[in-house]
């Protein structure tokens, strides 16, 4: 489990078993991970992997039960929140946006020693869009 985050299938089930029981309002929050081709195409799958696994501790640590994030593709995550109206849905969206950009400024710091800061700039950018839809 690359991101430790929830799957496809239990994304489908927990969306339909919401949809039947609720509680409503319901958010999803889709979420794309930008740039990962270009990560995977210049630097290789491994940098792409580790990006990955930055978006799902993001993800993860925006998140408290019953909120659920799954990646659902190979750059498409998906954030759950039950019983959540659009303000909330709006906050979630910015805590996230404030975790990337705090996880961002933590891996800049870590880079900026390194010998390959050049190559690995472009890997050490977290960059997650976030839009939201309610039902």
């Amino acid at each position: 489990m690359l991101t430790k985050l929830r799957n496809r299938s239990f994304y489908v089930d927990e969306l339909n078993r919401l949809e039947r029981n609720g509680p409503f309002p319901g958010t999803v929050i889709m979420a794309d991970l930008n740039g990962l081709k270009r990560v995977n195409d210049q630097l290789g799958h491994v940098a792409g992997d580790a990006l990955l696994r930055r978006a799902g501790e993001v993800l993860a640590k925006a998140l408290e039960t019953p909120l659920h994030a799954a990646r659902i593709g190979g750059d498409e995550f998906a954030i759950l929140l039950p019983g959540t109206d659009e303000r909330g849905g709006a906050a979630m969206i910015d805590t996230i946006r404030q975790l990337v950009d705090l996880n961002n400024q933590f891996r800049a710091r870590r880079s900026a020693s390194r010998w390959v800061r050049r190559r690995a700039s472009v890997a050490n950018v977290l960059r997650l869009s976030c839009s939201a839809s309610i039902s």
